[in-house]
């Protein structure tokens, strides 16, 4: 095996691969004692990881069995290992056909919002902020209302040192049929997160999901017309933990809206836009505006009318999310009796997210059993 694979190769691949399991502390012991093993050792410590591996294991087990080690070791995006691993660039290639995607489409709404604001609308599907995964149902029931929109936050008064936060969210028009087409354990990119520009430069976020895998994915920072020092000096201070939460951070925001509109009350908050003028510049395949003035809806967001959509017109707002999951368990009586309770979701926006799975049952049956939306 030494003779056909270069040892560091491998050695950074186990190191990469084991910082979504384990903690900073964890992780320090384990690359310390990679990089002390003699080279008998090492080719004898992946011989022996090899045999005992699980063969024929996808990304939907992979997914889990991260998910379940995670866990049980306690792992916490402030302890995580990925703290300590520096930015994955995307590779040219997929960077570039990423880009080329990008630059086809165009946004249609810009949603503005406060700080508070941007809260209640994360608070639509999730309780906590701790450990969160954004779902990939909306892409398997193909009910996404905003495929290409702006998102611009303003924390200024509901954080100290608060900022306007502004991104873009772009979906290829093409994602469902994309993901028909899929195979079992075939990543599909269905989407990106992209930064404001700096100096005409960009910074995306590429994001996947795979069929039987219940969460989107992400796999490194991208960039388009950064000069290659700027890429490198990004490699040396930035690390994946910090690119992962950034992009949960903006993806929470862009999934409530997309629950907001599809909730009957709530999208009335989003029914009266005003159309403007584009005036923010978005790169193009000749990387010139056209002359034919462009038109956006924008939504600025009122708090009031957002609170009577979620809680009605009562001021005393008791609850605290519209759609949450409850986990199956076994419930046992007094009579020594154990009953299994079957995961359900619970709250107003249930109805909803029934629907997205009933929707995901029936693709299921429509394709023979092979897609598994989770």
């Amino acid at each position: 095996m030494n003779s056909t694979y270069n040892r560091q190769e491998v050695q950074e691949c186990l190191i990469v691969n084991m910082t979504q399991v384990l903690s900073r502390e964890e992780y320090a012991k384990f690359k310390s004692a990679l990089e002390e093993m003699t080279d008998e050792d090492f080719w004898q410590f992946v011989a022996e990881g090899l045999a005992t591996a699980p063969k024929g294991v996808g990304y939907k087990e992979q997914a889990k069995l991260v998910n379940e080690i995670r866990s049980i070791n306690g792992i916490t995006p402030k302890n995580s290992a990925m703290n300590d691993v520096k930015l994955q660039v995307v590779s040219e290639e997929m960077s570039q056909q990423v880009w080329n995607r990008i630059i086809a489409s165009r946004p249609s709404d810009v949603i503005k919002l406060t700080g508070d604001e941007d809260s209640r609308l994360i608070h639509l599907w999730e309780k906590s902020t701790e450990n969160v995964s954004i779902p990939s149902d909306l892409f398997f029931a193909g009910t996404i209302p905003l495929l290409d929109c702006r998102i611009v936050i303003d924390e200024t008064e509901c954080c100290s040192n608060g900022k306007v936060v502004s991104y873009r969210v772009v979906i290829f028009s093409d994602y469902a049929e994309r993901l028909r087409l899929a195979e079992i354990d075939e990543p599909v990119t269905v989407g990106a997160i992209v930064n404001d520009p700096i100096n005409g430069a960009y910074s995306f976020i590429p994001f996947h999901v795979v069929k039987g895998v219940d969460s989107i994915l992400f796999s490194g920072m991208a960039y388009h017309g950064l000069p290659e020092k700027y890429i490198q000096q990004a490699k040396e201070t930035v690390t994946m933990q910090q690119v992962a939460q950034m992009a949960i951070a903006f993806l929470e925001t862009w999934y409530g809206i997309q629950i907001a509109l599809l909730h009957p009350t709530m999208r009335e908050v989003f029914r009266h836009p005003r159309t403007a003028p584009d005036t923010t510049d978005v790169p193009t395949r000749t990387g010139k505006r056209k002359n034919r003035v462009k038109y956006i809806k924008v939504h600025v967001i009122n708090s009031d009318e957002m609170n009577a959509a979620m809680y009605g017109e009562s001021k005393t707002f008791t609850r605290h999310a519209l759609v949450w999951y409850v986990i199956g368990h076994w419930r046992n009586f007094a009579d020594g009796r154990k009953v299994f309770v079957k995961p359900f979701w619970k709250g107003p926006l249930r109805e909803l997210k029934e629907k997205i799975e009933m929707r995901e049952r029936e693709i299921v049956q429509a394709t023979g059993g092979v897609c598994n939306a989770g």
